[in-house]
């Protein structure tokens, strides 16, 4: 098939004109458009997923810890409603491990009471978020033993605000977490960490060992954890 006067087509649409005479120099124009134009995609392409990823990044950064306490937080009540295997998950610090194991530990479990402690019950391979999550999970009451070393210890001040979190939005009540100040913490003025639990009257101060009240403490403590 030949064409009549071949060099004085054209083809053209709103963007592009391809002129006939000028065979070589269209063909290039058009190849130049032709690439610009992948060019554009690719790079819309790229930018658009990047922003969706970043978007992502941020939702899931923003959500994941709430995720995880509402999940890790109903261990108990899945189990069996509202039925949960320890009376109490104490949150102490190293300095008062003494003061857990030799008073609290043997006092309490005499009575009956079923202790979550760190010490023996935390799993080996899980990270300290979860352990701390099951632990407060798994507790009807979560007591914190505060002293000054406690309050400056980042793991035990996210154990008591998890505590109260969870009193806050799983239990119904503040209530859910009980202080034992000990002697040291009366140094000082009050800390802010604790400051809302104070003022709601949830906590015991530790009487002396050579007072007469010391009975009185254990029996309230005792009444405290049972009747939560």
């Amino acid at each position: 098939m030949h064409f009549l006067g071949f060099q004085k087509y054209t083809c053209s649409d709103r963007t592009n004109h391809f002129d006939f005479k000028y065979m070589e120099q269209s063909l290039q124009k058009l190849k130049l458009d032709c690439m610009n134009f992948n060019i554009w995609i690719v790079t819309t392409t790229v930018v658009i997923t990047l922003v969706v990823s970043v978007i992502l990044v941020i939702i899931i950064r923003k959500n994941i810890w709430h995720i995880n306490f509402e999940e890790i937080s109903h261990y108990g009540m899945k189990q069996d409603k509202l039925q949960y295997p320890y009376h109490a998950f104490i949150s102490y610090v190293g300095e008062n491990r003494g003061f857990v194991f030799q008073k609290m530990k043997p006092k309490l479990e005499a009575k009956g009471l079923r202790l979550l402690i760190r010490d023996i019950h935390f799993e080996i391979g899980n990270s300290k978020i979860d352990n701390i999550m099951k632990a407060i999970g798994r507790s009807k009451r979560t007591i914190c033993v505060v002293s000054k070393a406690y309050l400056k210890s980042k793991w035990r001040t996210y154990e008591l605000n998890m505590a109260k979190m969870e009193g806050l939005k799983e239990r119904g009540s503040l209530g859910y977490v009980h202080l034992i100040l000990m002697p040291d913490l009366f140094e000082g003025g009050c800390d802010t960490a604790i400051k809302d639990l104070i003022d709601k009257k949830y906590f015991l101060d530790y009487i002396p060992e050579d007072s007469s009240l010391q009975k009185e403490f254990w029996k309230n403590l005792n009444r405290i954890i049972k009747n939560s």
